[in-house]
């Protein structure tokens, strides 16, 4: 169950990642907000890989998956609050 858990908050975390990309990556009048993406998609990548390299063994994938979810979120709403 919590494998199933981690893999669908990590899938949320991933679409939301990428409906930053689709809403937010053109330019506009208030400049352009891709690094913000950029940035996310980086942080979706390395705190996996470094929960996989057992750098933390306190932790577990399912509490990386659900930070992972919380910075895309924050990032998704951040970047809507800044206007599009």
């Amino acid at each position: 169950m919590l494998v199933i858990l981690t893999l669908i908050f990590e899938g949320v975390a991933i679409a939301l990642n990428v409906l930053g990309y689709i809403f937010f990556s053109s330019p506009d009048i208030c400049g352009n907000s891709l690094w913000v993406n950029i940035i996310t998609s980086i942080i979706l990548l390395v705190l996996p890989l470094l929960q996989l390299l057992h750098t933390n063994p306190q932790n577990s994938l399912l509490t990386t998956a659900l930070v992972s979810l919380y910075i895309s979120y924050l990032a998704l709403i951040a970047q809507y609050s800044f206007g599009s």
